[in-house]
């Protein structure tokens, strides 16, 4: 069964495409990967990769070719010793076909099917930047995906924290529909009315009643006197994980400042506090990337290093388990610790926690090239994938039906 992870960022110009493209082919050493371009219209993939294209998706919407025969490999210009054999990507069309770009439910849902059946163990879809239904419709309801940032970029951070509220709105709906066991719980109000009015209200963002989610739980909590329902409503918001990458990393200060800290800020004001968030580590800014992005070619595939064995992969994940799952300390917060043994030392929490992990990693990592970088970035999404359930980083299948989400959605119903 396919892992399907999304790439997604607020902005253009973060270096989404160049991420993703390095990011699946990574991930490929590891397991079959293909990478979908979902960012219709501008053949981003096509024009970033030195390679022929037989079938695209406009062979497949339009010549009912399987989206399986679409996938094209590297090949010998770009892998001449064949050592990425477990990587293809599905391209978009040459140009703007409008039926295609800017695609009705039809579309989406043979685009959604074709990404379903594809053989393989990883499937990468680089998004369009920013955020509409084509973006919406390919993102899990549990968790972000990866968003990517950049500290040359800050205003992307603010258009990141309304994926994830959007995400969220539409998993409230998908909870509050008529149809919803929910209901089960409540009784003698029209708490279908009751719960959209409230929705329709947080998400105008002309109306200021509600600054954020937590301010909808309160209000919710007020209205109904349900414990079990408003603590399940609060566990559906709490336990949504958002995921992000730093691009173009040229220092710890600069991201910390310009990225880190404004999106934790970004998303406690005007989505909820105490929202799980992981960083996935970072790409430093090279030059090397730009000078291979202009040949199209691929920054990972220079000098190729040796494909990891299974031990190695269980190896470096317990490591990773060790040094950075949960709560990372500063070589300062470790003096501080070894010092003061009669003292507790407070886990920081919150954006603390995000900027001491900031620095465990910096402190093991900044030495270390782009390609490690990448390397690094792919153990934690393999860390992610074998030992955290499966809601918690990408998705397994798009498209699911309602009743098949409310299930997954509601499987933690409150007894």
């Amino acid at each position: 069964m396919a892992r399907i992870i999304p790439v997604s960022s607020g902005k253009g110009g973060v270096g989404k495409t160049t991420f993703s493209i390095n990011y699946a082919i990574d991930l490929s050493r590891y397991g079959r990967t293909v990478l979908v371009d979902l960012d219709l219209g501008t053949s981003s993939l096509r024009n970033s990769l030195d390679v022929d294209v037989n079938y695209d998706l406009y062979h497949y919407f339009r010549k009912n070719v399987p989206l399986d025969r679409c996938v094209t490999p590297l090949g010998r210009k770009l892998d001449p010793q064949n050592k990425y054999p477990l990587f293809g990507f599905v391209a978009s069309p040459m140009g703007m076909i409008d039926e295609i770009t800017n695609f009705h439910d039809k579309y989406r849902d043979l685009l959604i099917e074709g990404i379903n059946s594809l053989k393989a163990s990883y499937v990468v879809l680089d998004l369009k930047a920013g955020l509409d239904s084509r973006v919406l419709d390919f993102l899990p309801y549990t968790n972000t995906g990866v968003l990517v940032f950049t500290p040359h970029l800050p205003a992307a951070v603010y258009t990141a924290a309304e994926i994830v509220k959007a995400i969220l709105f539409r998993k409230l709906r998908l909870i509050f529909t008529r149809n919803s066991p929910l209901y089960k719980m409540v009784s003698g109000l029209d708490y279908y009315k009751l719960f959209n009015d409230l929705l329709d209200r947080i998400e105008d963002t002309y109306d200021r009643t509600f600054i954020n989610l937590d301010a909808f739980v309160t209000e919710l909590e007020g209205a109904i006197h349900e414990e079990r329902v408003v603590q399940f409503i609060r566990s559906s918001i709490k336990e949504f994980r958002i995921f992000y990458v730093l691009n173009r990393f040229n220092g710890i200060r600069e991201s910390a400042e310009s990225v880190v800290t404004p999106f934790h800020k970004r998303i406690n004001e005007t989505v909820a506090e105490g929202m799980p968030m992981m960083n996935l580590g970072w790409v430093v800014e090279d030059e090397e990337i730009n000078r291979m992005n202009n040949l199209r070619v691929p920054a990972v595939l220079d000098r190729v290093t040796q494909t990891h064995h299974q031990g190695g992969v269980d190896d470096k994940i317990r490591e990773l388990r060790q040094l950075y799952v949960g709560l990372g300390k500063t070589a300062s917060a470790r003096k501080l610790e070894k010092n003061t043994p009669s003292q507790a030392v407070a886990a920081p929490s919150g954006l603390d926690e995000q900027l001491q992990v900031l620095n465990t990693m910096y402190e093991s990592e900044s030495k270390k090239s782009y390609r490690d970088n990448f390397q690094y970035i792919t153990l934690r999404t393999l860390y992610l994938i074998r030992e955290r359930p499966v809601d918690h980083f990408g998705d397994i299948r798009l498209g699911r039906s309602h009743a098949e989400l409310l299930q997954g959605i509601l499987k933690r119903e409150p007894s």
